[in-house]
């Protein structure tokens, strides 16, 4: 008597039936799986998964859906033209680095943050090709920023409480807290938003989130 059938002989004697148990890809040693302590698993179909998604949540061709719905909301944030002249004139050799796509996105009137950088960075590497740096624009959108939380940031600087700051409480702010402007950022962004030396900040804060949209 084996040392199986001595420790189970009802198990032993109660094995089911080859014929019902095995399948075509199933070798004779398979049936044996079947004793106490073995899990029987079928074999895999040929081609059974290739990779495609079957879940309603994904587009024809096996694509997330998430790829495609995060680059209509870019499409409708940032114009297509800008973001690739903006890449081209940067990148040198088909490619920036995460550090300039930071300066980009921004330029783009989105808001990457240092989180955002790094994350990147560890998923997809420092140096972006086109592709890359249009998802890293992607996970650079924040919309559950909303314009009374920034209006109360810059609100804190105003002493005297009349809706406005000089341009350069503006750049201390900006680059300064928070996730800090560059100088050449905050040039860029002064140069197409302050117009005079006293700023309204909420109007600059709405100007912001109004581009995303």
């Amino acid at each position: 008597m084996s040392k199986v059938e001595k420790k189970c002989p009802v198990c032993y004697q109660k094995l089911p039936n080859p014929a019902d148990v095995l399948g075509p890809m199933d070798k004779e040693l398979n049936y044996f799986m079947w004793m106490p302590g073995f899990e029987w698993r079928p074999e895999p179909k040929v081609g059974e998964y290739d990779g495609a998604c079957e879940s309603p949540s994904c587009r024809e061709g096996g694509r997330p859906a998430a790829d495609e719905d995060m680059q209509e909301a870019l499409e409708e944030m940032v114009e297509a033209d800008e973001m690739y002249a903006r890449f081209n004139a940067r990148a040198s050799g088909g490619k920036v680095s995460t550090g300039d796509a930071m300066i980009l996105a921004r330029q783009l009137g989105l808001a990457p943050s240092y989180a955002d950088k790094q994350a990147f960075e560890e998923k997809s590497g420092d140096n972006l090709d086109y592709a890359s740096f249009q998802k890293f624009v992607g996970t650079s959108t924040h919309p559950e920023d909303n314009i009374e939380d920034l209006v109360e940031a810059f609100a804190y600087f105003d002493v005297s409480k009349h809706g406005y700051l000089t341009r350069k409480q503006m750049g201390n702010i900006l680059m300064t807290y928070g996730e800090p402007l560059t100088t050449e950022e905050f040039n860029a962004l002064a140069a197409e938003y302050f117009t005079s030396d006293q700023i309204d900040y909420r109007q600059f804060c709405k100007a912001m989130l109004e581009r995303r949209e």
